[in-house]
């Protein structure tokens, strides 16, 4: 889930999407919300490989064998972020964001998970899926938000659901006496996805952020988030799973980015509504902010460095020194390049001969984990 937002309880609900907005209007907050993560970093050089190629992948092209996380023989050896966000946000089980309020949602679950895997902590990764298991559902999906223990909003967030699917396929890798049990658990978290939240629209193939909250009333998708296509996983998933969408929403993803885009600097928005024409959502976000920042991390680390939103999102960064823009009114953050986008600045820059260089390791959930998804193809 990139830590997102997942919606609301029941289909007629508004979707929620916190946070909507990021940082306050006014200044630089000293109470953050959960992206605008402001605060200082503490200090440790870490090296950034980049994805097999600066070459385009064209949508169509097909998709590349999936990297994986941690070739056997290796783990552990070359994953820095990942041994530094477990052992600052993982000591008690799943990190907390501390941004909102120190709830766990599935997005940093699955990515402890994930860091976890990559460092072979065997006990850490068994406590996590007892998380998992916790906050599971009848439809084989997970409630996303826990707050102290208890569920507090039992909507999926789908893109929580993909990195803890993605999760399970590593441990396969990471825990070899363990290697069916984990693919069993990421066949079982995938099926659940394929059957409740990959759907036709008029646009093609989509994810829907969540099962209730995302559909009109005749049931089509009405809003998407662009953010949800990890593509680094879903090129794990059709490795995997060939017999699945994983490819079509790949190819799709890719042909809805190059087109989603508004505003002077042409950028997607967090949250988007599937209309003919599309259109940034009103209702949930007209910014190009924490959610949709992802969008060209994970393009350009499933090796589309190329793409237009890659393109144009380091041009707009460059430009403006800025975090986030109003893709309709043109307004722009009030507080410069912060530690979230400065790892996906670092990133799109980046080549597979010039690697980024995250100068200091966050101290903040949501930049740590935007660093732990960067490393993770660094062994390949």
């Amino acid at each position: 889930m990139p830590a997102t937002s997942s919606g609301p309880t029941s289909a007629s609900a508004e979707p929620t999407a916190w946070p909507r907005h990021g940082a306050p209007e006014t200044a630089r907050p000293t109470i953050l919300t959960r992206r605008a993560t402001l605060q200082g970093v503490a200090g440790l050089a870490l090296g950034h490989w980049v994805g097999p190629s600066a070459a385009t992948v064209p949508a169509g092209a097909g998709v590349r064998p999936a990297r994986g996380l941690i070739p056997p023989g290796l783990a552990g050896a070359c994953v820095p972020s990942a041994r530094l966000f477990v052992d600052r946000f993982c000591q008690k089980g799943a990190a907390l964001d501390q941004d909102n309020g120190n709830i766990w949602h599935t997005e940093s679950l699955g990515t402890s998970m994930l860091a976890a895997a990559a460092v072979r902590q065997e006990r850490l990764f068994a406590l996590l899926e007892g998380q998992a298991r916790q906050v599971r559902r009848a439809d084989g999906l997970h409630s996303w938000k826990v707050l102290n223990g208890k569920i507090i909003d039992p909507n999926n967030a789908t893109d929580g659901d993909i990195f803890i699917a993605w999760a399970y396929l590593q441990a396969a890798q990471a825990f070899p006496s363990a290697r069916t049990q984990h693919l069993r658990a990421a066949d079982q978290v995938l099926e659940a996805i394929v059957r409740h939240t990959v759907r036709t629209s008029t646009h093609g193939p989509v994810i829907l952020p969540g099962v209730s909250g995302f559909t009109d009333d005749e049931g089509k998708v009405r809003t998407i988030n662009l953010s949800y296509w990890v593509y680094p996983a879903l090129q794990a998933f059709a490795e995997h799973d060939r017999k699945g969408p994983w490819a079509a929403l790949i190819d799709n993803g890719q042909k809805i980015s190059s087109y989603a885009h508004f505003g002077d600097h042409a950028l997607p928005p967090d949250w988007l509504e599937l209309s003919n024409p599309v259109r940034p959502d009103a209702k949930l976000s007209t910014r190009f902010s924490y959610d949709a920042m992802r969008v060209p991390l994970y393009l350009h680390l499933a090796g589309l460095t190329q793409h237009p939103a890659v393109t144009r999102s380091l041009r707009f960064y460059q430009r403006t020194q800025r975090t986030w823009v109003d893709v309709l009114s043109g307004e722009l953050s009030p507080y410069g390049i912060d530690p979230s986008a400065d790892v996906v600045v670092r990133q799109l820059r980046s080549t597979r001969d010039r690697p980024a260089v995250l100068k200091t390791f966050p101290n903040r959930y949501y930049p740590a984990s935007l660093a732990v998804l960067a490393d993770m193809p660094v062994c390949t």
